[in-house]
């Protein structure tokens, strides 16, 4: 049972994550060129650049898991990636 919560809490925080890293991608590039600093500017823009990709790293890793595995594995170990071990289990 706390295996469940602690793949739940890291599948919902990481699309936390996601989120805000998409907000501020955003919200760096509409401040690109607006300053008087470009060295900040640049280093804002990649950092949330890196960050989002991590994200999408993550999410691309778990629907890999899909061609990557046997049939009746991929299901299971894509449910329980998502922290729904009890669907893992029938």
């Amino acid at each position: 049972m706390k295996c469940k919560k602690i793949l739940l809490a890291y599948f919902v925080l990481t699309w936390l994550c996601f989120i805000i890293d998409i907000a501020l991608f955003f919200d760096s590039l509409s401040k690109f060129g607006n300053n008087d600093d470009p060295y900040s500017e640049v280093t804002l823009l990649v950092a949330s650049l890196v960050f989002l990709l991590v994200d999408l790293f993550y999410f691309a890793w778990l629907n890999s898991l899909k061609s990557r595995l046997p049939t009746y594995l991929s299901s299971s170990i894509f449910q329980i990636a998502f922290g729904l071990l009890d669907l893992a289990y029938q």
